[in-house]
């Protein structure tokens, strides 16, 4: 199998509308290209984004929708493209995972699954970037120290009350 096919399979994989449309040539400049729609023969300027907005029928985005898509194809295309983007969710944490060295085990956390079940369910996230290195070392850890703290406190208020014990082996 030859590079470009098998980039053009890849693509199709995680960008499956592609199949619904043609491309007619690269324009100059950026990722552009001029498509085809294989179900109503419109032909307009643009990428991905553009093909998403005239087949799922998404209004106000500068793209014709496509009059050629039913009901029923309408539900089979935004099916597809929510499991598209799932699976490209999916490698993108799976990538972080292996480039980073990070152990398995994480993936059972239920902080883990809290963080990205917070984010995949929250609509005012657009845009959003995760904290970076000097965040996650300085005020966020800064934040969790104090939390901790705060929990500790009700355990601490106890010892003089029941007392403390320090046991070392060693």
């Amino acid at each position: 199998m030859n590079i470009p096919n098998q980039t053009m399979e890849q693509e199709h994989e995680t960008k499956p509308l592609w199949k619904y449309v043609s491309k007619l040539r690269k324009t100059p400049g950026g990722g552009n290209h001029i498509i085809k729609c294989s179900l109503c023969d419109f032909t307009f300027n643009g990428s991905y984004t553009k093909i998403r907005v005239h087949l799922l029928k998404i209004k106000g985005e500068g793209v014709r929708i496509c009059p050629k898509v039913t009901s029923a194809k309408l539900v089979e295309f935004k099916k597809l493209d929510n499991d598209s983007t799932r699976d490209t969710l999916d490698y993108e944490i799976a990538r972080m995972f292996y480039s980073s060295g990070l152990p398995f085990h994480l993936a059972r956390s239920p902080y883990y699954r809290s963080a990205f079940s917070y984010a995949a369910n929250t609509s005012n996230l657009d845009g959003y970037v995760p904290p970076t290195y000097n965040k996650l070392i300085g005020p966020l850890l800064s934040k969790e120290r104090s939390h901790i703290e705060s929990l500790l406190q009700p355990i601490r208020n106890s010892w003089k009350e029941k007392g403390v014990t320090i046991i070392s082996d060693g």
